[in-house]
């Protein structure tokens, strides 16, 4: 494997580390404190809104830590191989 694609393929660990970083703390702490500043809400008043809202952005939240740490590193590993082309 070349340099270049041994560099990708570290990229796509650290980002997959950071996927399951977000992964693991959407499941786990749904409403950080940085999503309640920016949304300028309480967690009782999005209660009020919808019973069904703080389970849609655990929802967000675990879905887009696999996918930031799923799709490079496929990428890295899977994509087009020198000579292929």
């Amino acid at each position: 494997m070349s340099a270049g694609r041994w560099g990708l393929v570290f990229l796509a660990a650290g980002i997959v580390a950071a996927g399951a970083t977000i992964l693991a703390v959407g499941m786990t702490v749904v409403l950080v404190p940085q999503d309640l500043a920016f949304m300028c809400i309480t967690p009782a008043e999005l209660q009020k809104v919808s019973s069904r809202l703080v389970p849609v952005i655990a929802h967000d939240h675990a879905g887009f830590g696999a996918a930031i740490g799923v799709q490079p590193a496929i990428g890295a590993l899977v994509g087009e191989r020198p000579g292929s082309g």
